[in-house]
């Protein structure tokens, strides 16, 4: 556990080294499980603070409780996390430099 402790530490240098990693995100997908363990941490803006990329949750059924504004997509399959993906990276290339 100790390995991952730093993760959770809530420090300013904890939050700098997600912000650098997520800068090159367009979106996270994963699935129920991590959704559910991740989320007391993740809270409304996802893995990505700040940034609020969306997070693509591969899921058989919602969650009872969804927090509100979150950055999260419940689809049903591998197959259908792609259309979100998809309408995004058509936004992202809109602002292109």
């Amino acid at each position: 556990m100790a390995l991952h402790e730093w993760m959770t530490d809530g420090s300013v240098e904890t939050d700098k080294v997600f912000a650098e990693g997520g800068a090159n995100l367009g979106a996270v997908v994963c699935g129920r499980l991590t959704y559910d363990l991740s989320n007391p941490w993740w809270k409304e803006n996802g893995p990505t603070g700040e940034a609020r990329l969306p997070v693509i949750v591969i899921s058989d059924d919602q969650p009872d409780l969804i927090i509100p504004n979150g950055v999260y997509i419940f689809v049903k399959d591998e197959d259908t996390a792609y259309k979100p993906l998809i309408n995004l990276e058509v936004k992202l290339d809109e602002y292109k430099i």
